[in-house]
């Protein structure tokens, strides 16, 4: 048994009051990994589509 872990962190820039377009970049980004990975670090909120205008509704 080898003691590995394998770890792949996405960072980059994120689509302010769109979690969806963020949800398929990083579903994309995911998805395009040639290799096994035992963790994948993401950023923060990136599913939420965040705003400092919450009566958007966003």
């Amino acid at each position: 048994m080898q003691n590995t872990l394998k770890i792949v962190g996405i960072q980059t820039a994120l689509v302010w009051e769109n979690a969806q377009q963020n949800i398929s970049f990083f579903e994309e980004k995911i998805n395009d990994l040639e290799r096994t990975v035992d963790l994948i670090v993401l950023p923060e909120m990136f599913t939420t589509g965040f705003t400092i205008h919450p009566e958007r509704g966003c």
